[in-house]
């Protein structure tokens, strides 16, 4: 794990978590771009296994693909972890940046499938330039193992991580969804505010799995999922 970087005053005490789950995609704290245009070149890098608290984060992936389309055809793809630059054709268009990866149950119990979607607009530059890109951080309250008690209404503030350094505008219209079977059914949750609500209806030792859909109001739409967010104790 990495963090933003703080200052630490000599005789105070500090407490800071790192590698707590939900754990999914952020944006990065430093200079490197998370998604710009230089030209014709498209580029998208994400951090796929931030913390709850925002802190970047890496493992070891049984499979990864990142992939962009342009107006639904496919430009480009490869087997990164949330990386890429791809060339692309000339003038104004829709785009899709996707990245997914996997890794297995040894590695860690919890977020063993992510996938990011962002739907987004760009033109050709004469300089690199950012792009508005945003994607939501699950922040329940969890014990210290990443769990919580079955049969028990949880709260899932949404977090949303925007790029730095462009006029991103704020994700509206969540529509989040809970699974207890690893994503193979879903069923919608109540959102007030920027906050969802669910119900943890399920048996104690199964994970519960989050998908949140949002958009901005300028053509960006982000689908995200993560598989296993946490425990049901």
């Amino acid at each position: 794990m990495s963090a933003n970087q703080e200052r630490y005053g000599a005789g105070r005490t500090y407490d800071r978590s790192f590698g707590a789950p939900v754990i999914g995609p952020v944006m990065y704290s430093g200079g490197y771009p998370n998604l710009a245009r230089t030209g014709d070149e498209v580029s998208f890098s994400l951090s796929l296994f931030g913390d709850r608290e925002g802190n970047e984060g890496y493992s070891k992936v049984t499979s990864a693909r990142t992939a962009l389309y342009r107006d639904g055809e496919l430009v480009g793809e490869n087997d990164s972890s949330g990386h890429g630059a791809f060339p692309v054709p000339p003038g104004p268009a829709v785009f899709r940046a996707r990245a997914e990866v996997t890794r297995a149950p040894e590695v860690s119990d919890f977020s063993t499938r992510i996938t990011v979607d962002w739907t987004f607009r760009s033109d050709t530059t004469t300089r690199e330039r950012r792009l508005p890109m945003s994607v939501v951080r699950f922040t329940p309250e969890l014990d210290a193992a990443g769990s919580a008690p079955a049969y028990r209404p949880l709260t899932v503030p949404l977090v949303v991580d925007r790029q730095r350094g462009v006029d991103s505008p704020p994700l509206r219209h969540f529509r989040v969804e809970v699974s207890y079977d690893d994503g193979a059914t879903w069923v919608s949750l109540p959102v007030l505010g920027s906050a969802a609500l669910v119900g943890n209806r399920a048996e104690p030792g199964t994970f519960a799995s989050l998908r949140v859909h949002a958009t901005d109001g300028r053509g960006g739409e982000l689908s995200q999922t993560v598989i296993r967010a946490y425990r049901l104790a």
